[in-house]
């Protein structure tokens, strides 16, 4: 399988390809002692697939973190400070017909080439975003137009694949980000800087055709289909010896009949008259054509599908990329697209198991509203490789409140409701630090699941990559991430993908991230977790199928008190489990194969890799043995300290409480629009 033949269809259909034959259009240049305005969304993508990570198994969010961290220590090493710009939800329904093609062909990007981008990369990339202390801002609705807007004002380029791009007015260039060379050897960032001006004098057209000209070639709001007989039609009258036929074609038939005309309103005035389809063209260059809104803006934006404007801490925790922006999409349009995950395409969509905590989201969002609504599900077909729609009528659950009584519950109130929608009780859970909750919730409700009994080792195995990608990811937070440190990302031996497992472990992180957008949509009762230190979907996947024994198992991991407290709380209520596999001594511990140990800096060599065995990709810092400082991070449960607990309370790490994660809201107060008018 080729990473290549993944492909990621935005902007303006066939217009990247077509510009990479225009020489005259791109300017080489080193890139350093500037600002730069990142298109979020798509540079979190071209990270993950460009730097050749797992996208079989369910995610590799340790190495992707590395990565993320890495790329922007190289942008501060050059003095090249980033905006990082993120599309909030669509405005209303003209971009749906191809929100719901790119889920198709994603589906059969799974089925066919056995990979799919996994479900945290989204998540990942913002919480390493932020710990790199990197300016982060969620638009309310596309990113576009205000990334250009800001790279105009701050005289710097945009950093996108997006080839939308490529038509607007950015006066300091456009670099794709498949242009932008980050991981040279000397730790210099070279780039092919792109100017409109350049592709206006190229073609010989004035900048007021470009919205026409993008919708006429095909962009996510026009219909290429319907646009067919139009492209047969400018052929025709244009004469062109381009077939219309291919991508290529097509832009240049555009481009020919374009010339033709100097005023705008008669070539569209034309256009009008031999379309069957003028009002959705008309609505698609209308929308083409919207301006970037007031940069300065304040005030609430947002509302629900039934005209409620949604709570001033919601729309200012949602810019400030916290509340969950699936869960705006639903409240704003009473639909959400169910990402796509690599699962056994015979069952049913690995999303169904998660349908109750998605109700307990929808029952919060929609109370406040007087009429019922019915939430639209988009997801894959249950059994076959296609998508359908789910109407959803949402409960009645009178224990939840609404978004508007959210902050008026006191502290002990609100991880109680998270933790019974999951079937938890709060009692059982407190010996627990409050950073492990959330996830052992998660993990109890997926091992009891009805109807689809979980195997324990596939449990275990899930627990065993909480205790170690937390280790290995609260030492990557200590460490320095400059480039010249590159550490080379590694690939376990070619693994075979067990399709019951896959799916086990795709429904397990269906369950995650819907439990993460309920604490957002509660107002984060629970630490924010990272998935980059929760689950790794090849090391899950050789746990579950390579252990002897759940002794064994347990004798592994350096965190065995943390890992046998969330197996028994999972197993408080389960028959089928043996409480011997859980008991350990310091004898067996010691003796302990060091070939299977998978602690921070080891974790290859459990999957079966030697450290001299690597592929170079893009660099964070080199795997270091686990210190036995790290080690100690767990604490006994005899010590009467809750388990997960860090010794050292001066290092808080990657343990973050409650009251320290209000503290920082506090001083982070000011909203993103308010910040990024003095990015000076």
């Amino acid at each position: 399988m080729q990473l290549s033949s993944v492909v990621f269809v935005m902007g303006i259909r066939g217009l990247t390809n077509f510009m990479k034959d225009i020489s005259s259009v791109w300017t080489s240049m080193h890139l350093s002692n500037t600002k730069l305005v990142i298109d979020g969304d798509n540079l979190l993508f071209h990270l993950y697939i460009s730097s050749g990570l797992d996208m079989q198994f369910g995610g590799q969010y340790l190495e992707y973190y590395q990565v993320i961290r890495c790329f922007f220590s190289t942008l501060k090493k050059n003095q090249i400070e980033p905006l990082v710009i993120l599309d909030g939800v669509e405005e209303g329904d003209l971009k749906l017909p191809t929100l719901r093609k790119r889920a198709t062909d994603r589906i059969g990007e799974a089925q066919r080439l056995g990979c799919v981008p996994p479900l945290f990369i989204a998540q990942v990339f913002q919480q390493a975003v932020g710990d790199a202390d990197v300016e982060i801002m969620m638009c309310d609705h596309e990113g576009d137009m205000i990334a250009a807007e800001l790279a105009k004002k701050w005289r710097c380029p945009v950093l996108s694949n997006d080839s939308d791009f490529y038509l607007f007015d950015i006066p300091f260039g456009l670099i794709p980000t498949d242009r932008f060379y980050w991981q040279g050897s000397e730790g210099a960032v070279r780039c092919q800087c792109y100017h409109r001006d350049d592709f206006l004098d190229h073609v010989h057209i004035r900048a007021e055709f470009l919205p026409l000209f993008a919708v006429l070639v095909g962009n996510d709001f026009s219909n290429s289909d319907q646009l067919k007989p139009l492209h047969r039609y400018m052929n025709r009258t244009t004469g062109s010896a381009f077939r219309p036929s291919s991508r290529h074609g097509t832009i240049q038939c555009v481009i020919n009949w374009l010339v033709q005309y100097d005023d705008i309103h008669q070539a569209e005035g034309d256009l009008m008259s031999h379309t069957e389809n003028s009002q959705r063209l008309m609505s698609a260059l209308k929308k083409s054509t919207t301006t970037a809104p007031g940069l300065g803006m304040a005030g609430p934006t947002l509302m629900t599908v039934k005209g409620r404007v949604l709570p001033d801490w919601v729309i200012q925790s949602f810019k400030m990329v916290g509340f969950s922006k699936i869960a705006v999409q639903a409240a704003c349009h009473g639909r959400i697209i169910l990402h796509v995950q690599m699962e056994n395409m015979k069952k049913p969509s690995a999303h169904t198991c998660s349908v109750p905590i998605r109700e307990a989201v929808y029952s919060i969002l929609f109370k406040g509203d007087r009429s019922p609504v019915k939430m639209i599900e988009i997801g894959r077909t249950d059994g076959v490789v296609g998508l359908q729609d789910r109407k959803i009528d949402i409960p009645t659950l009178q224990h939840l409140p609404s978004l508007e009584e959210i902050q008026s519950l006191s502290e002990g109130d609100r991880p109680d409701l998270l933790l019974s929608t999951l079937g938890c009780d709060l009692n059982e859970f407190q010996r627990l630090y409050p950073t492990w909750r959330l996830p052992a919730a998660a993990v109890f409700f997926w091992s009891h699941l009805e109807g689809c009994p979980m195997s324990r080792r596939a449990v275990y195995a899930v627990v065993f990559c909480f205790t170690s990608c937390s280790l290995e990811l609260d030492e990557l937070k200590k460490r320095d991430h400059h480039s010249d440190m590159s550490r080379s990302l590694r690939k376990p031996k070619h693994m075979e993908l067990d399709k019951q497992l896959a799916h086990s472990f795709a429904m397990f992180q269906s369950i995650l991230y819907y439990t993460m957008v309920l604490n957002s949509v509660l107002d984060f009762p629970f630490p924010n977790v990272n998935a980059a230190g929760l689950f790794d979907g090849r090391l899950a996947h050789y746990a579950a199928t390579h252990y002897s024994s759940y002794r064994e198992f347990v004798q592994a991991s350096e965190q065995a008190d943390l890992f046998e407290a969330i197996c028994q709380l999972v197993d408080r209520q389960g028959d089928d489990c043996d409480a011997g596999l859980l008991t350990h001594t310091k004898k067996e511990k010691s003796n302990t194969p060091k070939s299977v140990s998978p602690v921070s800096g080891s974790r290859f060599e459990f999957l079966g890799l030697d450290s001299s065995e690597t592929d170079i990709k893009s660099g964070a810092t080199k795997p270091v043995a686990a210190e036995k400082e790290a080690a100690d991070t767990v604490v006994c449960a005899h010590q009467e300290t809750e388990v997960g607990e860090p010794k050292d309370s001066g290092d808080e790490g990657e343990w973050t409480t409650v009251e320290k994660k209000k503290k920082d809201n506090k001083r982070q107060s000011s909203s993103s629009w308010e910040r990024m008018m003095h990015w000076n």
